[in-house]
C-alpha cells in the first residue's frame, strides 16, 4: 500500500513539474540556439523534402534527424513548432520517469524502481533538458528502451538501438558496448540479431546520408571537432580539458550536494553487474578524450547528462542496501530529500535565466537583422540558430555546422592557418562573432578597416560573452 501511494505521488511529481518551469516562459522560448537550428531543419523538412538547414545542403547541421522528424510531423496537427517540440519534451520526460521506473524495477525491484524514478522526476537538469528543445531526453528514452528489451531478452532492443543512433550519434556507442557485453556473457549466436535488426534499420539513411555528406553519420559533430581544432591539442592539453569537463559536472552540475553521490558509489554493487553501462561510458569519455575534449563542458556539460540513469541506479541501489542498516541512514534521508528540492529550483533559476538570455540576445539581435536589413543580406555567424529562425535571412555558418563549403577552410588545417577572412567579406554583409571566436576563425574584425562595429549585444548567461556586430565594406 505503501509504494503504491509513492507511485501515485510519482505520477503527480513527474506530471506537474514541467509545467511549473514552463509557467513564466509563456512564449515558449528555448535555451540553446541549436534549439532553432532543430525548429529551422523540421520547418524545412517537408518544404524542402529533406533534412536541411538552409534548402542548398542536405544532411547537414541535422545530429538528430529523428528528433527532426517527430517535430516536422507532429507539427503538422499543431501548426506551431515551439509548442510542438515542447509537448515533445515533456511526453519524452514523462516516459523517461516511466522507463527509469520499470528498468530499474527489473535489475533491481520495485523499491529500487520507485527511488530512482523519485530521483529522475525531481533532478532539476533533467526538466531543463525536456524543455531545451534540444534531443537529449529523448535519446535516453531509447538508451533505456534498448537496455529494457535487452533485460527482457527481448529482440526489439535492436530496433530501439537504431532509433537511439538516428537521435544521436553516440547510441553507436551504445551498440558497441551490448554488442561487447553480450561477447562476455558467452551468449550464442541468435542473441546477436537484434544488431542485424539495427543495421537494416540504419542502412537508409546511412546511403542518404552518403549521397549527401560522404559521410555514413550526421557530420555535425566531426565538423564541430574540425573547428575547433581540438584533436590535434597536445595530450596534455587535452587532459586538462577532458579533466575540466569531468569536474564541471561531476563535481558543481549534477547535484548541489554532489558529494552524495561519491559517498553512496561503493554500496551500489548489485547494480555494477550490469557492467554494460560501464563499457558505455568508457567508449564515450575515450571518444571524446581522443576528438572534442573541450566539448564535455560546453551547455551546461549537456552531453554527459544521458549518464543520469547510471547516477540515480547508483544513488537508489545504494539507498536500498543502506535501509536501516546505519544510524545515519534517516540523516542520509534528509539530505537526499534536501538535495532533490534544490536541484529542482537550481534547474528552475538556471532554465529562466537560460530563457531570458535567449530573448534579450538571441531573439533581440536576430529582430535587428530582420527589421533593419534588407531581405537579401547575408550574415556571417558561428551560432546560426536563431538569426536564421528569427531574422528571415541567409546565414553564412562560420563553424562549418551546416554549411560543407565552410568546412573546407577548415580541414587539415591549423587554427593559425585558416584563410576564410576574404571568403567572409565577398560573401557576407555582416558579421556577428564573439570576439574570442578571432582564434579560431584566424582573424580579428576590430584590427581590419574592412569592418566597421555596429554595437554589441547583452553578454550570454551561462557564458559572460557578448555578440559583436560588424558592417563589412565590399
Amino acid at each position: 500500500m505503501k509504494n503504491k501511494w509513492l507511485f501515485i505521488f510519482l505520477i503527480l511529481l513527474a506530471l506537474i513539474l514541467p509545467f511549473c518551469y514552463l509557467l513564466n516562459n509563456k512564449e515558449l522560448i528555448f535555451v540553446y540556439d541549436d534549439s532553432y537550428i532543430t525548429l529551422t531543419c523540421a520547418r524545412n523538412f517537408f518544404k524542402f523534402k529533406g533534412l536541411t538547414f538552409d534548402g542548398k545542403y542536405y544532411h547537414e547541421g541535422t545530429t538528430s534527424p529523428f528528433h527532426i522528424f517527430l517535430i516536422a510531423f507532429f507539427n503538422l496537427f499543431f501548426n506551431n513548432l515551439p509548442l510542438t517540440n515542447i509537448l515533445i519534451g515533456i511526453f519524452s520526460f514523462y516516459l523517461l520517469v516511466f522507463l527509469v521506473y520499470n528498468y530499474f524495477s527489473i535489475i533491481g525491484n520495485k523499491k529500487i524502481g520507485l527511488l530512482a524514478g523519485l530521483l529522475t522526476a525531481t533532478t532539476g537538469w533533467l526538466i531543463f533538458d525536456a524543455l531545451s528543445g534540444l534531443e537529449t531526453i529523448l535519446f535516453i528514452d531509447f538508451i533505456l528502451l534498448t537496455l529494457y528489451f535487452l533485460e527482457k531478452k527481448n529482440f526489439l532492443f535492436g530496433i530501439f538501438l537504431g532509433l537511439s543512433i538516428y537521435t544521436r550519434p553516440e547510441g553507436i556507442f551504445l551498440g558497441i558496448a551490448l554488442f561487447f557485453y553480450l561477447i562476455f556473457q558467452k551468449k550464442s549466436l541468435k542473441d546477436f540479431l537484434p544488431f542485424l535488426i539495427t543495421f537494416l534499420i540504419l542502412l537508409p539513411f546511412f546511403i542518404v546520408n552518403y549521397k549527401n555528406t560522404k559521410s555514413l553519420l550526421p557530420p555535425s559533430g566531426i565538423a564541430k571537432t574540425i573547428f575547433f581544432d581540438e584533436m590535434k591539442l597536445p595530450l596534455k592539453t587535452k587532459l586538462e580539458f577532458f579533466t575540466n569537463g569531468l569536474k564541471l559536472f561531476y563535481y558543481n552540475l549534477i547535484y548541489p550536494f554532489s558529494f552524495l553521490f561519491f559517498i553512496l558509489i561503493p554500496f551500489a554493487s548489485p547494480f555494477y553487474k550490469k557492467y554494460y553501462f560501464f563499457i558505455f561510458i568508457f567508449i564515450f569519455y575515450l571518444s571524446y578524450l581522443i576528438l572534442f575534449p573541450g566539448s564535455l563542458s560546453h551547455y551546461w556539460c549537456r552531453y554527459q547528462h544521458i549518464f543520469y540513469p547510471f547516477v540515480v541506479g547508483i544513488m537508489a541501489f545504494s539507498i536500498k542496501n543502506l535501509f536501516k542498516k546505519t544510524k545515519l541512514f534517516y540523516f542520509l534521508i534528509f539530505l537526499l530529500i534536501t538535495n532533490q528540492a534544490l536541484s529542482l529550483i537550481d534547474g528552475y533559476q538556471k532554465y529562466h535565466s537560460s530563457v531570458l538570455s535567449t530573448k534579450e540576445v538571441l531573439i533581440a539581435l536576430s529582430e535587428y537583422f530582420r527589421t533593419k536589413t534588407k531581405k537579401e543580406a547575408v550574415i556571417a555567424t558561428h551560432d546560426v540558430g536563431a538569426l536564421k529562425y528569427f531574422s528571415e535571412r541567409e546565414i553564412l555558418d562560420l563553424a562549418g555546422l551546416t554549411n560543407p563549403e565552410i568546412r573546407d577552410f577548415y580541414k587539415n588545417k591549423r587554427r593559425d592557418e585558416r584563410e576564410i577572412k576574404d571568403y567572409v567579406i565577398k560573401n557576407a554583409d555582416y558579421l556577428v562573432m564573439f570576439d574570442f571566436f578571432k582564434i579560431f576563425l584566424n582573424f580579428s574584425p576590430r584590427d581590419d578597416t574592412n569592418f566597421i562595429f555596429l554595437g554589441k549585444t547583452k553578454p550570454v548567461y551561462g557564458l559572460n560573452q557578448s555578440y559583436e556586430i560588424y558592417g563589412i565594406l565590399k
